[in-house]
């Protein structure tokens, strides 16, 4: 247990190596993880049961049989699911109000890291790179919380 200050060392040996097929297109990736992945990605949140269970069906309608959509094959099927569950999950009013609209607020405060502007012609200027680690905090506080659809979210 760390006190407080807390300082500690990591070491970290990344000696993985990787051969063969991706395993995200392999049939046997769980459902189960990819969706809770997004959750916790996008809403810095565990997925709440009703939502897990309507995405993980997303991408499982592929394994049925005629497969949906006019697809051919399931792998097809699948790899098209998940973009479009990525899809949603980036357009979704919970990321856009929470997540990605404090990484707007943070850019239109600080600039982007190219330091480009077009205010009085393109022209570049000094900015300071923020990191992930910086905004990450703020973006955990405003989605404190904040699960859409459930009572009074809207009032979040």
């Amino acid at each position: 247990m760390l006190g407080s200050p807390a300082t500690v060392t990591v070491t970290i040996i990344s000696n993985e190596t990787v051969d063969g097929p991706n395993p995200v297109k392999d049939p046997s990736f769980n459902n189960d993880f990819f969706v809770r992945e997004h959750y916790v990605d996008f809403f810095n949140r565990e997925p709440d049961a009703g939502g897990l269970a309507f995405w993980k069906n997303q991408l499982n309608e592929c394994e049925n049989v005629p497969l949906p959509g006019g697809f051919t094959d399931a792998q097809n099927c699948r790899e098209v699911r998940r973009i479009n569950v990525s899809a949603a999950f980036f357009l979704s009013i919970e990321f856009q109000q929470t997540g990605y609209l404090v990484e707007r607020l943070y850019k239109v405060a600080y600039g982007s890291a190219l330091g480009t502007s077009t205010l009085g012609g393109t022209h570049t200027l000094p900015v300071p790179i923020v990191r992930l680690n910086e905004f990450l905090p703020d973006t955990q506080q405003i989605g404190r919380g904040v699960v859409i659809g459930a009572p009074g979210a809207d009032q979040l």
